[in-house]
């Protein structure tokens, strides 16, 4: 059987969603929940460039199937996303398409420095994704105090 692009994305995106989920703490708020998810997907790409760009990037090399499938896990990461959201009282509620744009963001600015071969230097972009999710959940003022605790 021949390797395809989608058995190394799915492959590739099972083995992050598996990370983050070990990760977490079931218990943790929100606002935890997110730094430690951000700072375990930043680590794994810095240690593994090429599963970051496989996640981030290949997908747009134009087989419409890796598409599909970035666009299906994006989708699910929105999902596990607006679900812890909807733990947290004080995070705001937005409409569906709101998490999937936020992963997609998310991983825009990954993929920006695994473009430029700087995976060492992902963990530094911590505070920028942190903020763009406190933001969208939180406000600008209560954005700026998570940020600052991280």
């Amino acid at each position: 059987m021949a390797f395809t692009i989608v058995d190394g994305y799915e492959r590739g995106a099972e083995r992050l969603r598996a990370r983050l989920k070990a990760a977490c703490e079931p218990g943790a708020g929100f606002a935890e929940q997110i730094e430690t998810a951000l700072r375990t997907a930043l680590a794994l790409f810095a240690a593994e460039p090429e599963l970051g760009r496989l996640l981030t990037i290949r997908p747009f090399a134009g087989e419409e199937e890796a598409i599909d499938c970035y666009l299906r896990w994006q989708a699910y990461g929105g999902e596990v996303l607006r679900a812890a959201a909807a733990r947290d009282p004080a995070a705001h509620v937005h409409p569906s398409f709101v998490e999937p744009a936020l992963i997609a963001g998310i991983c825009w600015r990954i993929s920006q420095h695994l473009q430029a071969e700087e995976a060492e230097r992902l963990e530094a972009v911590l505070p920028d994704l942190l903020e763009l999710v406190f933001v969208t959940y939180f406000g600008a003022e209560r954005a700026g105090q998570l940020v600052r605790a991280a």
